[in-house]
């Protein structure tokens, strides 16, 4: 029996970075990869999550994510490209610091990124959004230079994906 059910074109399930810290207000970001196909043009989905729980170092329970309260963003390849710019140190931050602009029929957001260089180099990630009745959502995560390169060698590898699907 054939199965009717549409394939995902999801690469890879996600690449995901957890920073909790113990004062309960570290964040995680997930980017999942969906290719292009004859439908649908290609984008990488952002999930940004707050951390929930502070977790338990002797008992090893580990903090955990609100995942379901997650901002989700997609980047189209133009926009990637950008991203790109950035973690490969050509560009200090997505459009000097004002990031993409996303508007929905529900919320407005806002992505930014920025290579920071002074204290402790990192790369800051900042979503920004808000939603017509008023509320107002921000999380920020800081990605380490190792964790940098590992997304930016992943998403080079996938652009091809992204633009023409397999």
């Amino acid at each position: 029996m054939e199965d009717k059910k549409p394939k995902k074109n999801v690469i890879r399930p996600a690449f995901t970075l957890y920073h909790p810290n113990p004062r309960g207000t570290g964040s995680a970001i997930a980017f999942r990869v969906v290719e292009a196909t004859p439908q649908q043009a290609g984008f990488v989905q952002i999930e940004f999550a707050r951390q929930q729980t502070i977790g338990d170092v002797e008992r090893r329970v580990f903090p955990t994510f609100d995942w379901k309260g997650r901002i989700i963003a997609r980047l189209n390849p133009m926009e990637v490209g950008e991203m790109l710019r950035v973690l490969r140190g050509m560009e200090e931050s997505i459009r000097n610091g004002n990031g993409f602009q996303h508007r929905t029929d529900a919320c407005t957001s806002k992505i930014t990124i920025a290579h920071i260089v002074e204290s402790s180099p990192c790369y800051q990630m900042k979503v920004f959004q808000e939603t017509i009745a008023g509320e107002d959502r921000e999380i920020t995560i800081y990605i380490t230079p190792a964790e940098a390169f590992t997304l930016e060698a992943g998403l080079s590898a996938s652009m091809g994906r992204l633009c023409f699907g397999h």
